[in-house]
């Protein structure tokens, strides 16, 4: 599979050429390899049997799948959070927080906020229960997250206070302590064919995912649906260089950081 064809493909299922060209080379030999599997040598029956097969079709979204990311990826982000979202959160007193990671991968934001949530509690900041539900459509990454298990590459945003509280170091790998796996669950779920998990959320995470690798026309189902489950002064967590392409969704851009919105 050439350049063109894996633009043939990615147009097919309305994906984004300008986010897949970056990370092109990995993705195509997934879908060579599944094309050898299949018994296809050319694209126009591979795209044949994705319109025919529901299963394949699904298959090869999940070959699509890209699992880059790291812990505390963007930090002045994570800085917000910790300093004002999380208090301002608080301070309405909830019952529950409960928090969705959309497209978590290989988990690296979820264990970033939950131990953001420690270091709150560290504070004194009296905590109600929490509910992180953390969603990817490929099950290969979700059991990579729930092991949480990781290499020297993959913890370099993590603070040394952190590494040496929420990590065990064990033959070269760190394993996120049992402590910080609490009050997760994992769930295979894909935004574009799915209905939204079951908030109402405080915060949902939506970074480079629906807005980075999909085309702008098959954004608003998905952010309607998604935005919907977000309680009244929610948040909505979006990559720092991705925009929404809405102007009616009841959102309002939180001053001092271009990725988060609130919910009027």
């Amino acid at each position: 599979m050439n350049d063109t064809q894996f633009r043939r493909l990615l147009d097919h299922l309305g994906l984004s050429w300008q986010e897949y060209r970056k990370v092109r080379k990995g993705v195509i030999r997934r879908l060579t390899r599944h094309m050898r599997e299949l018994g296809i040598r050319d694209v126009d029956n591979y795209l044949a049997r994705i319109k025919s097969s529901q299963d394949i079709r699904m298959e090869t979204r999940r070959l699509l799948t890209v699992s880059i990311s790291r812990f505390f990826r963007d930090r002045p982000l994570w800085e917000i959070i910790h300093g004002k979202l999380l208090p301002e959160i608080m301070s309405r007193r909830p019952e529950r927080v409960i928090v969705w990671s959309a497209g978590c991968a290989l988990g690296q934001e979820v264990y970033s906020f939950k131990m953001l949530w420690h270091l709150l509690g560290d504070a004194k900041c009296p905590l109600p229960p929490l509910s992180v539900i953390a969603t990817d459509m490929n099950q290969e990454y979700l059991d990579l997250a729930v092991s949480g298990i990781y290499d020297e590459h993959a913890i370099k945003g993590v603070p040394e206070d952190c590494l040496e509280r929420f990590f065990r170091y064990d033959q070269g790998r760190y394993k996120i302590t049992e402590a910080l796996k609490q009050d997760i669950s994992w769930h295979l779920h894909d935004l574009m064919d799915a209905s939204p998990m079951n908030g109402p959320f405080q915060m949902i995470f939506l970074r480079n995912n629906l807005f980075t690798y999909y085309k702008e026309e098959f954004h608003e189902g998905p952010l309607r649906r998604l935005t919907e489950t977000l309680t009244p002064g929610g948040y909505l967590i979006i990559g720092a260089r991705e925009h929404l392409p809405f102007a009616d969704l009841k959102l309002v851009i939180i001053d001092g950081y271009a990725g988060i919105f609130q919910k009027r």
